[in-house]
């Protein structure tokens, strides 16, 4: 791994390959959401032990910086299982999840109205590698979740340093990556 400057971010250059645009999009116009949202129970919680225990260990890491209304970017939210429980477990929270996906934002919305928490979840295509993050999303995060997205990108360290930017001092990102090494790129 190569170490991280001071406030700075580190990552493991051997295990980056080069993913075009075109297969990250391929990726998330498969339909997979519709497998994982069939997962979810009564709750909203997926029933996949694996999946519900990354979701339930990320929650229980965010700190309101504050008594009252927080803000929460989900980064890559995909269906909205993160950014909806986010929203039910945190009622002075106000969500915004985005995505490079249409097709995973509409069930995102869906579910938020689902568990009657769209009043405090917005969504978003924005795509976290091309453009400028800021101009899409703002800044001033207390909380951003960049979780399971990570792994799925040709090259993290830009798109974590944009995360960085629109993150409030001393706010918190959180980051799941469960599959270590990066999607493979179809030949």
């Amino acid at each position: 791994m190569t170490p991280a400057p001071a406030g700075g971010i580190s990552v493991r250059p051997d295990i980056v390959n080069d993913v075009s645009p075109e297969i990250l999009r391929k990726y998330y116009e498969v339909g997979w959401e519709r497998r994982w949202l069939s997962w979810l129970n009564d709750e909203g919680v997926p029933g996949d032990a694996g999946y519900k225990l990354r979701l339930k260990r990320t929650l229980d890491l965010v700190r309101p910086p504050r008594q009252g209304p927080f803000r929460v970017l989900d980064a890559g939210c995909g269906v909205g299982i993160y950014t909806v429980q986010c929203a039910r477990r945190f009622p002075h929270a106000t969500v915004f999840g985005i995505d490079m996906s249409g097709s995973q934002l509409a069930e995102a919305a869906a579910l938020a109205k689902r568990f009657c928490v769209d009043t405090r979840i917005r969504f978003q295509a924005c795509d976290l590698t091309s453009g400028a993050l800021d101009q899409e999303v703002g800044g001033g995060w207390d909380v951003v979740l960049v979780t399971e997205v990570l792994e799925h990108l040709p090259d993290p360290l830009p798109v974590l340093k944009k995360i960085r930017n629109v993150t409030t001092p001393g706010g918190q990102v959180i980051i799941s990556v469960p599959q270590l090494t990066p999607d493979e790129q179809e030949g």
